[in-house]
């Protein structure tokens, strides 16, 4: 290909994405571990290891997608990739194979005997799989999932709904709940373990702040909506009144940005739908798996803006093994004074430019 995965990424951001910087932190809904399970029958072709892989390259676009949730060119752009920076190595195997396995196991949540029966090596081939949760993975992380920058996001500087008044936003935090293993975690409590984890502790700039839904304390940091007040965008859809109060106006404009949240997580769990369903891997690699889905969501959204395809696309994993989560909006946690004038400055602010401006 004519630009590396690397120029695509710069070109994107200069060009001004379409979507607002979002920083997700998993709130980690667990449940009991299930362990292994047993092979499901695949559709499987005379071709296998090496020319399964080429197979579905070279052929129909659709087959691939389903395969591995991406298009051919971006698949080829990406071994090229790991090859290139030497983070996964030809052997008997070939990188493509191995990026191959990695994928229709991210995208299938496809066990060892899965993969034996649709690539049609043994089964110990696949043990080294594992090796991308430890290698690549986080290689990738470092390159490819940028903390939100301080500048104003373009988005927010130019409409004069959100600016000046979020002009320190830096992103949503959406307490999503992937199923994980055994025990329980609320949002909040996951924030609190991210900002007080004594390695990677999650911090936020002076100054700057996050949006955060109503299962988080309202801080001077982390921006909740008024609670028991209007705040979902049906809410204020047609035919229902506009907002009436400063409060309203917030919830909805903050609802507002919260949106693009939501449909960049709708979309993440769409094309790895691994991310609904309980899998079969370590604790040490389940935890690993979103990050991995966020990882190639980037890189894929970097080559290509199309994602209509998905919409027309069958369930790669049954849905009966979905699992039912609570959504992130639950277990409210008292607010406080700091954060509370912080939001009031904001709001009245915002309030009296939206009368001004509608007299």
């Amino acid at each position: 290909m004519d630009m590396s995965i690397r120029d695509h990424i710069r070109k994107r951001r200069e060009e001004d994405d379409d979507d607002l910087m979002i920083l997700i932190i998993p709130a980690l809904h667990h449940l009991g571990y299930l362990g292994g399970r047993d092979a499901e029958p695949q559709h499987t072709s005379l071709l296998t290891r090496v020319e399964k892989v080429r197979e579905l390259l070279e052929g129909p676009v659709k087959k691939c997608r389903i395969a591995f949730r991406m298009e051919p060119y971006i698949f080829k752009a990406l071994a090229n990739y790991l090859g290139k920076e030497k983070l996964v190595r030809d052997t008997r195997i070939k990188v493509e194979e191995k990026l191959g396995f990695f994928l229709y196991m991210l995208s299938h949540n496809a066990s060892y005997g899965d993969l034996q029966v649709f690539f049609g090596h043994s089964n110990g081939t696949f043990h080294n799989v594992m090796k991308f949760f430890d290698i690549v993975v986080p290689a990738l992380n470092l390159r490819f999932l940028k903390a939100p920058s301080n500048q104003v996001h373009p988005k927010i500087h130019g409409d004069n709904r959100f600016y000046p008044y979020f002009k320190n936003f830096l992103g949503a935090i959406d307490g999503t709940h992937i199923p994980i293993s055994e025990g329980s975690a609320d949002d909040a409590r996951v924030l609190r373990s991210t900002m007080n984890t004594p390695v990677g502790k999650f911090q936020v700039p002076p100054g700057k702040f996050y949006l955060v839904d109503g299962g988080y304390a309202n801080t001077a940091s982390f921006l909740a909506p008024y609670r028991k007040v209007r705040y979902h965008l049906k809410e204020f859809g047609h035919g229902h009144r506009r907002p009436q109060n400063y409060k309203e106006l917030f919830n909805h404009r903050h609802a507002v940005l919260w949106n693009h949240d939501e449909r960049a997580l709708g979309v993440l769990k769409k094309r790895f739908q691994i991310l609904k369903v309980a899998t079969f891997h370590k604790l040490e690699n389940q935890v690993k798996i979103p990050l991995a889905a966020a990882v190639l969501y980037n890189i894929i959204r970097s080559m290509n803006r199309d994602e209509k395809w998905l919409d027309n696309q069958p369930n790669n994993i049954d849905p009966i093994h979905f699992v039912n989560l609570p959504d992130g909006d639950q277990g409210y946690y008292e607010a406080n004074i700091e954060g509370n004038n912080l939001r009031d400055s904001i709001v009245h602010a915002m309030w009296a430019d939206y009368q001004h401006r509608r007299n």
